[in-house]
């Protein structure tokens, strides 16, 4: 499986006010334009990755800038994700309007960058900076096999979420949900996960984390009661999780993924010292 991680830069043209389910608004203005041209996209094709500022109020002249990643026939969806992402400055975005100024593809394994389109020079060209499932592989294998930390960007709000859960039960969790969504993205070539073997692997390791309550009246997670935030330290044997680990730090994971819940990133002390 390839991916394509994109990120789309707009300048206001009229005020935007946005909420704080940013996801939620940036997916369904791309899903509403999507529908009008008549093209589809299944929710499991894509995630966003909405702004991670605090702002909500958008001047014109102000830049707005967001992610979208696609896994799957991704270079081939490109057009029309593309055609979508113009149509936005006709529908608006928030009661306001905006225009597209440039959008790039993004390889974070090769800390490079390719420009796609450019408004000023009415430039669109097809991708060619794919992620591919090997380079997932070869960034696993050079984490620590012993010792990891989950730090959550956006709040990790699990589907079972009656109440939260001990720390060496919310591992296996996430790793349940990650395999989960695994399963409906791997849709070409062998399925490279275990399952079972994971969740057990998933046992052994030993898990500190912070599961908060969240009441925040404007954040629409408040309404799922708890979620995780902040960094989740995991000991023990990894070297069976990392794969998956690594996934899902591109497939985000729990409830309202697609619309940005759900992001960490894998932090590994060794690269710093």
């Amino acid at each position: 499986m390839d991916i394509l991680k994109l990120r789309l830069d707009y300048e206001v043209v009229t005020p935007i006010i946005l909420s704080w389910e940013r996801g939620v608004e940036i997916n369904a203005a791309l899903r509403r334009a999507l529908e009008q041209l008549g093209l589809k996209f299944a929710l499991s094709d894509y995630v966003i990755a909405p702004p991670l500022t605090s702002q909500t109020d958008y001047l014109s002249g102000d830049p707005l800038s967001f992610g979208v990643t696609l896994f799957g026939s991704e270079a081939s969806r490109f057009p029309a994700l593309l055609t979508a992402a113009l149509a936005l400055e006709a529908d608006g975005l928030g009661q306001g309007h905006l225009t597209l100024e440039e959008v790039w593809a993004v390889q974070p394994y090769r800390g490079a960058a390719e420009r796609l389109f450019s408004a000023w020079q009415q430039l669109a060209v097809m991708p060619s900076l794919l992620i591919k499932a090997e380079e997932v592989a070869a960034y696993a294998e050079q984490l620590s096999s012993s010792r990891l930390w989950l730090h959550f960007i956006t709040p990790f709000a699990p589907a079972e979420r009656k109440r939260p859960p001990r720390d060496s039960t919310l591992l296996r969790m996430l790793v349940r949900e990650l395999l989960a969504r695994m399963e409906v993205l791997w849709k070409i070539g062998r399925y490279p996960f275990d399952d079972l073997a994971l969740v057990r692997a998933a046992r052994k390791v030993r898990v500190r984390s912070s599961a908060t309550e969240r009441s925040d009246e404007e954040d629409y997670l408040s309404a799922l009661g708890w979620a995780v935030e902040g960094t989740m330290e995991l000991r023990g044997e990894l070297t069976p999780l990392r794969e998956l680990l690594a996934w899902g730090e591109l497939t985000h994971v729990g409830s309202g993924a697609t619309f940005g819940s759900g992001r960490y990133e894998i932090i590994d002390l060794r690269s710093h010292t």
